[in-house]
């Protein structure tokens, strides 16, 4: 059934990558289930001679110096490919901080020089012990904060708005869902028109990493 699913979702011009996702979800919940003594083990589907879950090998994204200098400095065209460019630049500076856990970002997380947190994506799994990832901020990073968000927010304050007064779940991950997409848009546009490529908010986390590495930095 799982194959057939597979083939299903190829059909449906699906990438590897959702595929992947989509039954990983659904391990978990196999997973679960055998833990709670709900199902018998006997009937686990993943897994050495069983059905193994599809992995992508896809390349992994950057801008070259040359091109992140020419983003930095294009020409917006409206406030919307500003404010875009301006939140791509802040993940590239933290980082590659991705959108979620930079729109969750809260008083208490910001210091001086720097920010410290749990990302949602660490914070969700079951650790004993959990340190917390530090980012040092730049000049670029501090003042884009003074201009969309509050440098001095309270320690349970939103430091950016997206989200402020959405308690429900779901409203909130459409919320950060939405957002991350209408950046995307304004700086896709903005990029076509200087010739850059189609960038999104994934390209700033392998950009942030590819530039260290080749200036220097441990691959750790």
């Amino acid at each position: 059934w799982l194959e057939m699913y597979e083939q299903f979702m190829i059909d449906k011009d699906r990438s590897i990558t959702t595929i992947s996702i989509y039954l990983r979800c659904l391990r978990s919940i196999f997973n679960e289930a055998i833990k709670d003594k709900l199902l018998d083990p006997k009937f686990y589907p993943f897994g050495t001679d069983k059905y193994e879950i599809p992995q992508a090998s896809g390349t992994k994204r950057a801008l070259k110096g040359g091109q992140l200098r020419d983003l930095l400095l294009a020409e917006s065209k409206n406030d919307e490919q500003e404010m875009a460019r301006a939140f791509w630049f802040f993940s590239y500076n933290c980082n590659g901080l991705n959108m979620k856990d930079i729109l969750l970002l809260k008083g208490k997380n910001l210091h001086t020089d720097r920010i410290e947190l749990v990302r949602a994506k660490t914070r969700s799994r079951k650790k004993k012990k959990i340190t917390p990832l530090v980012i040092y901020l730049n000049d670029y990073a501090i003042n884009h904060i003074r201009k969309y968000g509050r440098v001095n927010a309270e320690e349970q304050e939103l430091v950016f708005e997206v989200l402020v007064g959405i308690t429900d779940p779901l409203e909130k991950h459409n919320r950060i869902k939405n957002f991350t997409r209408f950046i995307n848009q304004h700086l896709k546009t903005l990029c076509l028109a200087n010739e850059l490529p189609a960038i999104s908010t994934y390209w700033a986390r392998h950009s942030f990493a590819t530039n260290a590495v080749r200036k220097g930095a441990s691959m750790e």
